[in-house]
């Protein structure tokens, strides 16, 4: 299980550097899951959008208002958001998931 961004496939300002190495991440993830594959070694991608964190909490309002507004869901994620698709991908029922890449942003790459 690798942890990226949403901002790997949906470039914003100012994230260069982070949108391409999550981006590095999904692509990595895809020759795991093939070369792992046969061995029985499953490999995914959880990338979150915007996370209410610590990291997060003080960037301007403006910025959580505008995630929030073009989410269909109308909210930005809690940890517990990402929480949720991590154990839903390490549960024992989904040993065939492999080279999946799971955005948990509540939709918004939709728009």
């Amino acid at each position: 299980m690798l942890i990226s961004s949403t901002l790997s496939r949906t470039p914003s300002s100012g994230f260069v550097a982070h949108g391409t190495a999550k981006a590095a991440i999904a692509a990595f993830a895809k020759y795991l899951a093939q070369e792992l594959g046969p061995k029985n070694i499953v490999t995914n991608v959880i990338a979150p959008g915007l996370v209410l964190t610590d990291l997060t909490k003080d960037q301007p309002a403006e910025v959580h208002e505008a995630v929030r507004k073009f989410t269909p869901l109308q909210r930005v994620a809690k940890p517990e958001d990402v929480a949720g698709a991590v154990l839903s991908l390490v549960a024992d029922w989904n040993v065939f998931v492999n080279g999946a890449y799971i955005p948990v942003n509540g939709g918004i790459d939709m728009n």
